[in-house]
């Protein structure tokens, strides 16, 4: 006999809504939650396995990558040592030897070549000159240069080679303009026509304000030292002071061009900008900049704010701007608008270090860091040249 009956088929408990087996619980929400239970058991097992096999398809990815890279760098190594000689087996003998005692010198094994420029490295000789401005002829020594004895001219040749050289001459060439004058009556005034490189009522020329400009902005002189060189060199002789004066002509005489670039660059289909911190005579200010791959225009400016953005850009840009999260550039009004990838790409790396050094991070955003970091090194690996696309939209 069972120890266990069967209830009759229309038994209805009257705990069911409250079983005093189940603290009170109700029997059809238990009943309902054990079915639910398995379903959901068979979900998270189904993710385990999803989960499982996406972890050995990545470990065996590192495996591959770590072989490949350990076999990269053996190839880089061999290449690299294959480039040069070995080093003498008795250098670090040599090292060794206590001091006072020596040691007798290798001999050098028969046939070894010597120490030179290492296998496949090219030769490197001067370009040969396109012009030789003057010949000099040489007669031959009658008394050896070297033992002071007498030298035989019968038995003589010829030898020759080219030099280059610099040709200074300290001196200035000083020019007096005679200009004949006429009266316009629409300026009423005196006029006279100027030459092409000359400097109206300038007491220093063209050529020496702009070699001056050079070293300073070039060669990155002060202005004493620009000086002595003009000075020393070319005798022309002038205080330091007058370099700076040269630079507020050259700025004035600029400007026109200057103008040209700002309003080219505003027209160009798409402008990149940044911004960033620069020093101007000793002061701490800001240097702007916007362009692309045709144009570029620079900006001082003292400020790092939305005015000093919109002297340079303009109220309006009819271009796709590419620009970082800088709240400044947000008061321009624009054709279109796009941020700084590197900036992204760079965020997302972060994003994906600190994920990666919590203990339960979210799965999908370090996916999702992971795969925007690989597609960062795919673009890199395939990015095109600058000649075969113009105005790219990536900064």
């Amino acid at each position: 006999m069972a120890r266990f009956k069967d209830a009759p088929h229309d038994f209805v408990c009257p705990y069911r809504h409250r079983c005093p087996e189940l603290e009170g619980l109700s029997t059809t929400w238990v009943f309902g939650e054990y079915q639910r239970a398995q379903i959901r058991e068979h979900e998270h097992w189904r993710v385990r396995d999803e989960m499982a096999a996406e972890i050995a398809a990545l470990e065996k990815t590192l495996r591959e990558q770590s072989a490949e890279i350990d076999r990269l760098r053996a190839e880089n190594k061999r290449l690299h040592q294959s480039r040069f000689k070995p080093h003498n087996k008795n250098s670090k003998a040599r090292q060794a030897t206590p001091k006072g005692i020596v040691r007798d010198k290798p001999k050098a094994p028969t046939g070894a070549k010597k120490r030179g420029a290492p296998t496949g490295h090219p030769p490197w000789t001067r370009k040969i000159p396109q012009r030789i401005d003057q010949t000099v002829h040489v007669d031959a020594p009658c008394t050896c240069p070297h033992c002071h004895g007498a030298t035989d001219l019968s038995r003589g040749g010829s030898t020759s080679y080219i030099q280059e050289d610099i040709v200074l001459r300290p001196v200035t060439q000083v020019t007096s303009y005679i200009h004949q004058t006429a009266y316009c009556s629409g300026c009423r005034r005196q006029v006279f026509e100027k030459l092409e490189g000359e400097l109206a009522f300038a007491p220093i020329g063209p050529e020496a304000k702009a070699a001056a400009l050079y070293l300073r902005h070039e060669i990155k002189l002060p202005y004493r030292k620009v000086q002595q060189v003009m000075s020393t060199l070319f005798g022309l002789d002038y205080v330091p002071a007058s370099t700076l004066g040269f630079e507020k002509r050259a700025r004035h005489n600029g400007e026109p061009l200057y103008r040209d670039l700002i309003e080219k660059m505003r027209h160009s289909n798409i402008v990149h900008a940044d911004e960033t911190y620069w020093r101007e005579d000793g002061r701490n200010v800001i240097v702007w900049y916007a362009g692309n791959e045709n144009v570029a225009v620079f900006r001082i400016d003292p400020h790092r704010s939305a005015e000093a953005a919109k002297k340079l850009l303009g109220e309006r840009l009819e271009a796709l701007l590419v620009t970082d999260a800088y709240a400044s550039y947000n008061s321009i009004e624009v054709q279109g608008r796009q941020s700084c990838l590197a900036h992204l790409l760079r965020t997302a790396r972060e994003i994906g270090q600190i994920l990666a050094a919590m203990k339960n991070p979210d799965v999908a955003s370090k996916r999702f860091c992971i795969r925007l970091d690989r597609s960062q090194e795919t673009w890199r690996s395939h990015r095109p040249s600058p000649m075969d696309t113009q105005d790219s939209p990536t900064h």
